[in-house]
Formats: C-alpha cells, structure tokens, sequence
C-alpha cells in the first residue's frame, strides 16, 4: 500500500516540474521574439576599395565594394557619424586578411570578405548596434 502512495505522490511532482518546465520555455521563446523584431535600419558603408591580399601576404589588385550595415534603430544615426571609423578599421583588417580566391588575385572571397567587415563594424559600433553586413556589389576596381 505504501508503494501506491508514493507513486501517487510523484505524479503532482512530475506535473510540476512539467509544468515550471513549459512555463520557461514559453517565457524564453517570447524573450527571443521579441528581439527579433527589433526594428532594424540599413547605414550604407558607400563603394570601398579594398585590397585583395594573396595567402602569401602580396598585394593582387583591389575591388570595390559596395555594402550596407544593417543596425538597430536606436545606433542609427550613430552609425552614421561614425561610418568612417568603420571604413577605417575596413582598411586595417583588409591588409592583414587573405581575401583573394585564385592566385592572380582577382577574385574576392566573398565569405572572407563579409566576415572581415562584419569584425569591423562591430569593433567600430558595438556587438548590440549590428546584425550583420550586406555586401551589395562587388566590381573589380
């Protein structure tokens, strides 16, 4: 008999913690919502020429690329004055970064590239300020 009532006592024990359980669930995917809609604006970086570095650290040419910074709303106008912080910190990071695909150093590569900008703008502006990095166009300069 008393092997029933501790089973029988368990049971509001497991629908507690399920319940508790359900309950952070619910409350951490509405937390994660709601920051992901949190308004977001686009800051345009302009047309930057960068270096395109081979892996031996030689200089192959150089592209132009066009790309925007996708911010929050509340960094945007501070994004704006400090756009040329980030070109700069652009320029730094690409002389260090191999960002040429084949060896006449023609073709970028886009995931190094978008990799290396999205470093800069959140050293520029902050992890909580960007989301990410748009690359627009890429031509050869």
């Amino acid at each position: 008999m008393t092997d029933t009532y501790r089973m029988l006592a368990l049971i509001p024990a497991g629908l507690a913690l399920g319940a508790a359980g359900a309950l952070s669930a619910q409350a951490w995917s509405a937390q994660r919502n709601a920051a992901a809609q949190e308004e977001t604006s686009f800051v345009s970086a302009g047309t930057i020429p960068i270096p395109l570095v081979l892996s031996d650290g030689r200089l192959g040419g150089y592209v132009d690329v066009t790309s925007q910074v996708e911010v929050s709303r509340a960094a945007e106008l501070d994004a704006r004055k400090r756009m040329p912080l980030m070109l700069d910190a652009v320029n730094m990071r690409a002389f260090q970064t191999p960002l040429a695909r084949i060896p006449d150093g023609q073709i970028p590569r886009l995931d190094a590239l978008r990799r290396m900008m999205q470093q800069a703008a959140v050293a520029t502006f902050g992890r909580a300020a960007v989301r990410r990095v748009v690359i627009v166009r890429v031509s050869p300069a």
